[in-house]
């Protein structure tokens, strides 16, 4: 591959554990298929926010009640977070 995740280690010094790196490695999504999903009812509201941020990583802390409601489950969003270089293609 000519670019991806192949050359990560080449682009910086600082990316050089994503050639030698043990502890995590890239996911490569190489197939996909069309399906029916559920339905997804979002409880979205305006809310605080608290950023985070490094070298490597962006979170962004979401205070208040955002829920997502899916085949009878609910999932409380607490947190967004953004990987540099990512952990997939």
């Amino acid at each position: 591959m000519e670019n991806g995740q192949d050359i990560w280690a080449q682009l910086s010094k600082d990316y050089a554990l994503c050639e030698g790196g043990v502890r995590q490695s890239p996911v490569v999504i190489a197939h996909t298929e069309v399906s029916a999903l559920p339905k997804l009812t979002f409880h979205y509201k305006k809310s605080d926010l608290v950023i985070h941020a490094t070298d490597q990583m962006i979170r962004i802390d979401v205070k208040g009640k955002n829920t997502l409601l899916t085949d009878n489950v609910i999932y409380h969003l607490k947190a967004i977070e953004f990987h540099s270089p990512s952990e997939h293609m």
